[in-house]
């Protein structure tokens, strides 16, 4: 089973919007909502790049560069697990990524899998 990390994604993204209306940009940079955006979005930027690459080339790329950086994600959700308020949005967005670990790095293992759902999810619209 594959998780999509839209889900996760999307859970970060709802926390980030609360936030933005009473934080200024600098201090949005510094919260953990923003911090786990930046780090999925370039996720996104190396898939996007080898998007249209055979799966071969795929599952080699993300190996090098998608790999690393989705294991330093967990391994920084994971310092904060203990600390995090798990009622408000940014609470449920770790926990829920923690939670999926092993399906939201799933995709790592295969070059036709894919990081997320979302043009199914699209086309069911």
């Amino acid at each position: 089973m594959t998780g999509y990390m839209v889900h996760a994604r999307r859970r970060f993204n709802e926390a980030l919007t609360v936030l933005k209306k009473d934080f200024t940009k600098e201090h949005l940079k510094k919260a953990t909502a923003y911090q786990a955006m930046t780090r999925i979005e370039i996720l996104y930027k190396i898939e996007e790049m080898i998007r249209s690459k055979p799966s071969e080339e795929r599952y080699e790329e993300r190996q090098k560069q998608a790999n690393p950086l989705l294991e330093a994600f967990f391994e920084w959700l994971h310092t904060l697990e203990d600390s995090v308020d798990r009622s408000p949005l940014i609470g449920k967005a770790v926990l829920y990524a923690l939670n999926q670990e092993v399906y939201l790095k799933r995709y790592l293992e295969d070059g036709h899998l894919s990081i997320d759902n979302l043009a199914a999810e699209c086309s069911l619209i």
